[in-house]
Order: structure tokens, then sequence, then C-alpha cells
């Protein structure tokens, strides 16, 4: 199935499915249906063809429901060898309404542009194409767009008026491009010619997408050289040395939160204007597949060199055709409520994403159906429980407060207190220690193990996403969860004793609790605390001692640059490994025993899981 977008594809699989059920012969017992983008297989359906027929003829009990449509990873086995493959024209070329608006400017709340359009492709090869598009403008109000708004960087964008009042026929995009996959989750894309309305150039993307996995990452480079206002195919003063060019490029993580249906997306790099920043992305996608979001863009641009709005930002409203017609299609429209067009913060608006065309991996389209086949067929597959923060925090809280792990809480205090306080004897002479041993070469080497903490995260982060396995995702996500208490168990001890760190000079036995400055205290170490909290479920999952060395390298750099005294480190370095050894613990105990689970059909389903 080439190109599988849309809103409805759940509805599309059980319809197809009937075809090939009335059809096949009676011999086949499964269906496998590929999913493919430019040449790449990128997942696929498996269809069990008798509990299909009978699920959907026959009253089952809830005892005997099995699943019969699966999602997984693409078979490359079948996909090189077909039994069916329907042959798609290498040139195609269609006739589409055109639309174009710019909402909430100073010329009127709405101004618009209403015309034609003729999009056209020419593939090449399976991963190389040609596609590009020419548009006629027959009706519009832009005589009443007047404003050009006034900068004080490059002009990347308060052209808007120039581009849409130069010439009714425009060619808006035309590039050759070329997709395929790397190794593993890996795709990237090069591509050439004029990317937008606005702007020419070369480029290449790079894209990390684990199959069903709620996060990815990718890294985009362009450079491009701003077109005439015609939008044919010259440039702005070709040849001159006013010719505008940049490289501009980010790198963005994208994250499913499983909450909600919401998205969140965060890209750092270059903008069209030189500019350095970032930009936060937060979306919801709706049952039938209409999104709403809104973004802001945080650039080194100061608000008063951006200008009015201080900042780029703005909403935006993405409807399926497939909402609004009875033709499945994967085209979207695209609604954008921009308040002020600046030039801070402006992005290159690329009209082929590595992101857009692999969302058939997605965890919301593979969620559709379970793993594998003949599990319990209920509201909640396996994949199911889903790694949402907000809710498995929640449930981490919960289930750290009955008695058996209160118990344990209790008995690490008391033994814990008594060796931080052992431990307070070395404050003064290490404090005296580290207030002598200042200076280029031991200030560099504090600073590096200060930074430690800083590369467990990262290297936490990049196993969560799935570079190292789902066992090793899995442990990352009870490290993250560890972390996460600790920081809030360390922020309410830091305010309630606001301990006087040693650069203050004010002696190992100052304290002013929930005094001022409460939230800057030094007990116990926060660093120290995330840490260990981050190696902890690690070192006991993977029987792996020697990484509380390496986060207790940390304790060095704190010590060093006059941050925290001995006991503070070991207090700190106790919090987090008592935190990561009591997750790790509800990690192991969560897949066993008694479960229980309702559904939304009223049904209700029960099993026990065993050692």
């Amino acid at each position: 199935i080439e190109s599988p977008n849309g809103a409805y594809w759940n509805d599309r699989i059980e319809r197809l499915t009937a075809v090939l059920h009335r059809d096949a012969p009676p011999e086949i017992e499964e269906f496998h249906l590929i999913f493919v983008q430019s040449g790449i297989s990128l997942s696929q359906r498996v269809i069990l063809r008798g509990p299909w027929v009978k699920k959907a003829l026959q009253y089952q009990a809830m005892s005997e429901r099995f699943q019969t449509i699966a999602a997984a990873e693409p078979d490359a086995s079948l996909s090189a060898d077909p039994l069916w493959d329907r042959q798609s024209s290498r040139f195609g070329y269609a006739i589409v309404p055109s639309w174009q608006q710019n909402l909430g400017g100073p010329d009127g709340f709405i101004l618009f542009k209403a015309g034609v359009s003729v999009p056209v492709s020419l593939k090449l090869s399976e991963n190389t194409s040609i596609a590009g598009a020419v548009s006629l403008g027959l009706l519009d109000n832009f005589a009443n767009f007047k404003f050009t708004a006034p900068s004080n960087l490059p002009r990347v964008r308060t052209f808007l008026r120039e581009y849409m009042t130069t010439s009714r026929l425009v060619l808006p995009n035309l590039q050759i491009t070329h997709v395929n996959k790397l190794a593993g989750n890996q795709y990237y894309s090069l591509y050439a010619g004029y990317l937008e309305a606005m702007y020419a150039g070369v480029g290449g993307e790079w894209l990390y997408r684990p199959f069903h996995s709620p996060f990815a990452f990718g890294i985009d480079v362009n450079k491009v050289q701003q077109r005439s206002f015609e939008q044919d195919l010259s440039f702005r003063n070709a040849g001159s040395q006013t010719g505008y060019r940049v490289t501009t490029g980010h790198a963005t993580a994208y994250w499913d939160t499983g909450w909600n249906s919401t998205s969140v997306k965060l890209s750092v790099g270059r903008y069209l204007a030189a500019d350095l920043g970032a930009t936060l992305d937060i979306s919801r996608v709706f049952g039938n597949g209409v999104t709403i979001g809104a973004w802001a863009t945080k650039t080194n641009v100061s608000s008063e060199q951006f200008g009015e709005g201080s900042f780029d930002k703005g909403i935006y409203v993405k409807i399926p055709f497939d909402v609004m017609t009875t033709k499945r299609d994967g085209n979207v429209a695209n609604l954008v409520y921009n308040p002020l067009t600046r030039d801070g913060g402006a992005r290159l608006n690329r009209a082929t994403s590595l992101y857009a065309m692999t969302n058939s991996r997605s965890k919301r389209e593979t969620g559709y159906a379970m793993p594998s086949l003949g599990a319990s067929d209920d509201d909640a597959p396996a994949w199911a429980e889903e790694r949402s923060v907000f809710g498995d925090l929640f449930r981490t809280g919960r289930d750290l407060g009955n008695r058996n792990v209160r118990d344990q809480l209790g008995h690490a205090m008391w033994v814990g207190g008594g060796i931080v306080l052992a431990s307070s004897l070395l404050d003064r002479p290490v404090a005296n220690w580290a207030a002598k041993h200042q200076g280029p070469r031991m200030n560099k080497l504090g600073n590096i193990a200060s930074n430690v903490p800083l590369l467990l995260a990262g290297g936490t982060g990049l196993l969560w996403w799935g570079l190292g396995g789902e066992n090793a995702s899995e442990t990352a996500w009870t490290a993250i969860k560890s972390a996460a208490v600790t920081l809030a168990a360390d922020t309410l001890l830091t305010i309630a004793v606001n301990r006087a760190r040693p650069e203050a000079n004010l002696g190992a036995a100052h304290f002013a609790p929930f005094g001022k400055g409460a939230t800057n205290g030094s007990f116990p170490s926060s660093h120290m605390s995330g840490a260990f909290a981050l190696v902890t479920p690690f070192a006991r999952d993977y029987d792996a001692p020697w990484l509380y060395a390496v986060a207790g390298a940390t304790a060095f750099g704190r010590i060093q640059q006059r941050q925290h005294f001995v006991s503070d480190v070991v207090a700190g370095s106790l919090l987090g490994y008592v935190a990561g050894a009591l997750l790790l613990d509800q990690q192991h105990k969560n897949g066993k025993g008694p479960k229980i689970a309702i559904g939304s059909d009223r049904s209700i389903s029960s099993r026990w899981e065993f050692d």
C-alpha cells in the first residue's frame, strides 16, 4: 500500500479485509498489508483470516476473543516478493483548488487568494522523484495589503506582501527529492530546487524513528537563497552582493506524551535570519484526525530588535480532507494564525518532512492493534500501558506510599542519617582543601566532573528512545522516574534545611530553614542525587557497580567548585540511590501478581502472572 495517509485507517483496514476475504482462495489463512512510502517499507498489518471472520459474524464471550489484526515491523521477505502489487504511474498530475491566507494583519483580519493549482510529480526511481506545482490566482483581496513591516534583521519574511501580490501565476515549489533508509530505524532525504515560495537551495535530513516509539529525533541542514518576488525561476538580485543567502538547520526531538493524544516537538538551531534559538510546538490530535496546536520561538534576537510581538508565535488547525469529504484522501487543510509576520525565528517551509513521511510507524497509527496475535482482545492492548509521564509518575507516587515501602524508607532514613552525620566530620577539612585548590587546571577538572550528571542524563535519554533495546529502554524509564522523584525530594530538603554553600564562607554549620535564598541551599547536592538516581537502576539491573564510580566522580567537581560540603554530596548520593533502588523494585514487581482490566465495552478480564 503506497503512501498510507489519512485519518481513518482503522476503518479502511476493516473494509479492505472484507474485500480480501470475499475474493481470496479459502486456503489462504493470513493477509499481510505492507505500508510503503517512497519505496521504503515502513510497517505492516497482519490479519488472521479465520478469527477475523468469526469475530465479524459471531458473538464471542470475552474469554474466547482473540486479536485478529496486528501492527508490526515490515517483513522484508514478504515485501520483496508480493503476490499482488499495483504498478503506479511514473508521472502524475492533478488540478485542485488553491487557497492562501494571511490572518490577523493590520490591513484586515483575513487577506486571501483563491485559485487553481496543478501539482505534478515524476518518479525517476522508487526512492527519487521530482515534484512541484504551478498556481494561478483567480480571486483575492490583496489590494488591501499595504503594510510592509519594518525590520532590524535581514528581510527573510517581511517581504510577504511583495511575494503575494507581484504575480498571479507562480511556481511555489519544484524540487528533486531522494529518500531512503539507513541501518536500523534511521532514514534520510536529500533534496534540491525551489523548496518554497521564498527560498530555493539544497538540503538534507536525517531521522531516527523506532517502530511504535513515542520518540523520534531528526536533524536537517539547508543552504538556501532568496527567490524573486515573481516566484519564477529567478532569484532576487541574482549575481549581485545583495542577494540573500543563508545556511539554516535544526535538531528536532519529537515526543508523543501518551496524555490525551498530546505531542511535543522541540527544535533547536539556526533560523533564516541567521539567529540562533529554539521552537516549542505542542499539539493535540483528536479521534477524527483534526490537529490543534500552538508554537513559540525564542532566539538570541532581543525583543527590541525583533519588533512588535517580542518573539514569533502562533496557533494552527489541521483538518484532514477525510473529515470533510466522502473520498479517502491524505491531504490536509492547514489553517494558521500568526498575528505578526517578523523576520526573527523564521523557519524554512520544507515541502518534504521525514517525520510526516514515516507516520505509519507512529505510536498512534501502530497502536490500532496489538503487537502480537492471539492475545485477549480487550480495549487495553499489551502496549496500551503507555509511558505517560504524568500517569506513570502518579502511579509511582501511589505505589511508594504503601506500608511496605514506607517501612523501607524509614529504615533507610535511620541508616542514611547516621552515614551523613559521620561524613560531616570531614566537612571543614575538605572545604579548606577546596579553598586552597582553585586555579585554571583544577577549575577545569572540577567543571568536567560537575557535568557528569548531564552526560548521564543524555545517555539515559538515548536509551529511553530505544537505542539499547526494549530492556534498556524500560530500565531507562525507571531511571528517569527516579530522577524526577529525587528532584522533588531534593527541592523540599533544600528549602527546609537552607544550608549555606562553602563559597559563602559562613562555615559548615550555618543553617536558615525556610529562610531567604532557601532554593539555593547546599544540602543535599542535587547533582549527586540526580547522578545516583540515574545510574542505580542500571547498576542493579545489569550488575554494573562501576557505574556508581562514574556518578561519584561528580562529588569532586561539586566540592572543588566550593558548591557543597562532603555531607551534602553524601546525602545526595544516598537520596538518589534509595529512589533508584525502590523504583527498580517496583518495576520488577509490576509484571507479577493479579491484573484486572475493565474495557470501555463494560467487559472485565483478569489474569495472574508468575515469576
